[in-house]
């Protein structure tokens, strides 16, 4: 890209801090609106970042958000993630925020291990939500979706939908 000579190139959520080093004359397009109106939606929920790689941005939104943080992480062992969740969301509700939805999975172990540990209803939000195998198997455990159309449209009950301008 950077031997395209772009004048900018913005991108909604990135990944990683360090891809915006790498491209010139980038800029990064915040999500916190996005999430904020998740969370406004569901009415004012316990933030919940599904890893360590997520911790910072979510911390940084719930400060913005004045909200409730609980971190969790996730190991593989043999394949399978091993879930620790460090705070207490008994009786509460819990929005997962993540950038990238893949498949899910991840996050349907995340939202059972919280019921698990007394989560009244568990949400997810992710900004680029691709869901290459559908929601069944995520309905088993999250009670909803929120993301943005930065991948593509999608149309189910079970998600809401962020439109982005433009797209």
């Amino acid at each position: 890209m950077n031997d395209m000579k772009f004048d900018s190139i913005a991108t909604l959520h990135p990944h990683s801090p360090i891809s915006l080093a790498l491209i010139d004359n980038s800029e990064k397009i915040s999500h916190v609106d996005y999430v904020e109106k998740a969370f406004k939606h569901i009415g004012n929920p316990v933030l919940v970042s599904p890893d360590a790689g997520a911790y910072k941005t979510t911390h940084e939104i719930a400060e913005k958000l004045n909200a409730d943080l609980v971190p969790s992480n996730k190991v593989r062992v043999d394949g399978a993630p091993i879930i620790s969740i460090q705070g207490d969301v008994n009786g509460k509700q819990c929005l997962i925020v993540d950038d990238l939805a893949d498949g899910g999975r991840t996050f349907k172990f995340l939202a059972e291990a919280l019921k698990q540990q007394g989560a009244a209803e568990v949400y997810l939000y992710v900004t680029h939500a691709q869901f290459n195998y559908g929601f069944d198997e995520l309905k088993e455990t999250i009670d909803h979706v929120y993301c943005t159309n930065s991948y593509k449209d999608i149309d189910d009950d079970f998600v809401t939908q962020f439109k982005l301008a433009g797209l």
